[in-house]
């Protein structure tokens, strides 16, 4: 099953990540949408030289991240899903962009982000607490 791209401008993309790497979304299969946000959506991919690993590319459109503000702290989140090397976090293994949007991609992990669980649940018991601490 293949998903549209909200048909986004072809072009050239820079790797942010790792510049000697070209990538584009072109190379990538998209499989289904994940995830929504108010400004950007979350594609379950394949890279289509390796299909057996999926991987999760969260596309932010750039003007809505100019609009409200949201430049440094899209940067950041860049930046330190770069540089940390965890096994209890996602690894970021592209980024990249276009004129109009940002690309991630990262890991897949089937469950969704902490704070989604965390507004539904409101609350965690201690239990789940320590696990998600430690």
């Amino acid at each position: 099953m293949s998903t549209n791209l909200d048909n986004d401008e072809e072009g050239v993309s820079e790797n942010l990540l790792r510049p000697a790497v070209k990538v584009k979304k072109d190379d990538f299969q998209f499989v289904k949408v994940v995830g929504r946000g108010s400004f950007g959506k979350v594609y379950l991919v394949k890279k289509k030289d390796n299909p057996a690993m999926p991987l999760a590319m969260k596309v932010l459109n750039k003007d809505i991240v100019s609009k409200r503000n949201l430049l440094i702290k899209t940067q950041a989140e860049r930046d330190i899903l770069e540089k940390i090397n965890s096994p209890f976090i996602v690894k970021l293994h592209y980024a990249f962009q276009t004129d109009a949007k940002l690309y991630f991609v990262m890991d897949f992990l089937n469950g969704g982000e902490l704070f989604f669980h965390l507004r539904k649940d409101v609350k965690f018991t201690e239990r789940r607490a320590r696990f998600y601490a430690a």
